[in-house]
């Protein structure tokens, strides 16, 4: 199942509460990926940091067990791109600029990860703003298995 998971780098707060999204969303720190084996823990832990995982809605209040964002996407036909659903896509965007107010350094790095996507990690070279982001993910959609740095 698809991961997506977004590091801040050097946090200054929490997001405090994570209940006003309709989609679920836990943190680690030290960053710990869901995934095992990761595509990117190895950078998260040379980072560092607070690491989000947002997963489907019915994983609000999950301790334990499987978590994953499947139910938050819409994924090409090649499971090689995916955008938000429409009704979440107001909220993640929300969620991000707040994600950058958490970081001292202004920076977060959204990150990608599932394992029936022929792609192989892939860094994107450019640091794009919110804005940016925006747009790429309603021209193209975003890469899965990927690595994305947003700044402010």
């Amino acid at each position: 199942m698809p991961s997506i998971e977004i590091l801040v780098e050097q946090p200054i707060k929490k997001i405090s509460d994570r209940n006003d999204y309709s989609f679920a969303v836990v943190c680690t720190n030290p960053p710990s990926s869901h995934r095992d084996p990761s595509l990117w823990q190895t950078k998260f832990e040379e980072i560092g940091g607070d690491l989000y995982h947002l997963g489907n809605p019915e994983f609000k209040n999950k301790k334990n067990g499987w978590f994953f964002a499947y139910d938050l996407i819409e994924e090409d036909t090649l499971c090689k791109r995916f955008k938000f659903k429409s009704k979440y896509r107001k909220q993640v965007l929300i969620f991000l600029k707040n994600l950058l107010e958490c970081s001292k350094s202004r920076k977060i790095y959204i990150t990608t990860d599932w394992q029936v996507s022929p792609n192989k990690p892939y860094t994107y070279k450019n640091c794009y703003t919110v804005q940016d982001y925006v747009k790429k993910h309603a021209r193209y959609g975003i890469r899965f298995n990927s690595w994305m740095t947003i700044i402010e």
